[in-house]
Parts: C-alpha cells; sequence; structure tokens
C-alpha cells in the first residue's frame, strides 16, 4: 500500500487516500491533476515546489449588526457565501432573525468557517 495526495496546478489537494503500489499512477484522473506519495489533508495542507506545506490562516472576520453581518479581512478574491449561497461583495442582510452559516473560502488561505446569530433584538 502506498499513501497518496493527488493535486491540481495550484497546489490544492484534490484528494488522498492509500491504494495499491500498482493503482499509485491512476489516482491522477483529470487534466492538471499530479500524485505524489505523502499523507495530508486538503483542508490545512496544499502543495507548493512539490512539498507539502501548511495552508496560512484566513485573516478574515466578521462582525455584525443587527440582521446584517459584515465581513472584513477576506484576501482580494474570495469567494464569500452565507448558507450554502455565493453573495456579492462582503455585507449579507437576513429578512429575519437566522443562524447564518458564512464561508469564506481563498487559496491557499484556510477556509474560515463562522455561524453568527442574526437578531434585531437588543444584546
Amino acid at each position: 500500500m502506498r499513501a497518496f495526495i493527488v493535486y491540481d496546478d495550484s497546489g490544492r489537494i484534490a484528494r488522498s487516500g492509500f491504494c495499491q503500489d500498482q493503482d499509485f499512477e491512476a489516482q491522477a484522473v483529470y487534466a492538471g491533476e499530479t500524485v505524489m506519495e505523502g499523507e495530508a489533508d486538503g483542508a490545512d495542507h496544499y502543495i507548493l515546489d512539490g512539498a507539502i506545506v501548511e495552508r496560512p490562516d484566513n485573516p478574515a472576520s466578521v462582525s455584525q449588526e443587527g440582521l446584517t453581518l459584515t465581513v472584513i479581512g477576506a484576501p482580494a478574491g474570495s469567494r464569500i457565501s452565507v448558507g450554502y449561497v455565493a453573495i456579492e461583495g462582503t455585507s449579507f442582510t437576513a429578512s429575519a432573525p437566522t443562524l447564518a452559516h458564512v464561508l469564506v473560502e481563498s487559496f491557499p488561505e484556510k477556509d474560515f468557517d463562522a455561524r453568527i446569530i442574526l437578531t434585531d433584538r437588543p444584546a
């Protein structure tokens, strides 16, 4: 058995696991994928110049005022979603009190993942 990591041209880990020796090269099945030997978790690592490196922390944070949340400090080009739906810009206003799931994706930074209670009641 061999541990494998499959990653794309940007270094993002697509998948990892174990396979029989004879199946090692067959793990990279899509265009632009490369396979290497090793163990890594795509949530915490990426491949840089053929080496497994730790993904840096995402500097994003969230502020909340009433039913509006604002993502602060997200790296340029980040994909921001609330409740699994991508939003335009960095702010979201709910129509009613809710628990909002906020996800900021900006590779190679780790994903920023938070849940915020949006309410119009005073604290």
